[in-house]
């Protein structure tokens, strides 16, 4: 996945730092946070100069990741938004070319309410349709790009179903 891999002490002469090692990577198997901490506890037990950092906490000292980790959150903001307009513009045309039908409706005894939750109930409905073609190509394009030529060792995501689940909810809010 683009790595390299040399000898240490080859490493550390194009590095200029002869004699020094500037880092390693330790797996765990167990996620959790206990079992990290006591990975770290011991790696930092064997010498006084070695500090062990776990992953997320190294990936957030890192000024490049916190200014990207704004930046899509900037970028989901007007996603959300451009959503919201494409479906309240939806919507109220659906409301102003149906004038006459809300209006027969109601002439034959329907309730505002019931017109009220008609139109909520396609809205709803747009939105939860959105919301399903998304994750569908979001799935899609997750699981193509680790295959595809251009992007293969580049781009590996991850589908987390609590995303998923967020991505729904803001669907629903926007239709509601």
């Amino acid at each position: 996945n683009g790595a390299v891999f040399m000898l240490l002490d080859e490493l550390q002469k194009q590095m200029d730092r002869p004699g020094q090692v500037t880092g390693f990577v330790i797996h765990s198997a167990d996620k959790n946070s206990r079992a990290i901490a006591e990975i770290r506890r011991q790696v930092e037990a064997l010498n006084s100069h070695i500090a062990a950092t776990p992953c997320d906490e190294f990936v957030n000292s890192i000024n490049q990741m916190r200014i990207a980790r704004t930046m899509s959150w900037v970028i989901s903001l007007f996603a959300i938004v451009i959503g919201a307009i494409g479906v309240l513009n939806t919507i109220a045309m659906s409301v102003f070319e149906r004038r006459s039908e809300i209006a027969s409706l109601r002439a034959m005894g329907w309730k505002k309410r019931r017109i009220v939750w008609l139109i909520l109930g396609e809205a709803l409905l747009l939105s939860i349709l959105g919301a399903l073609l998304g994750i569908a190509l979001g799935i899609g394009i997750t699981l193509l790009f680790p295959h595809w030529k251009m992007t293969s060792g580049l781009i590996q995501g991850d589908i987390s179903l609590r995303a998923i689940v967020d991505g729904v909810a803001v669907a629903v809010a926007i239709a509601l």
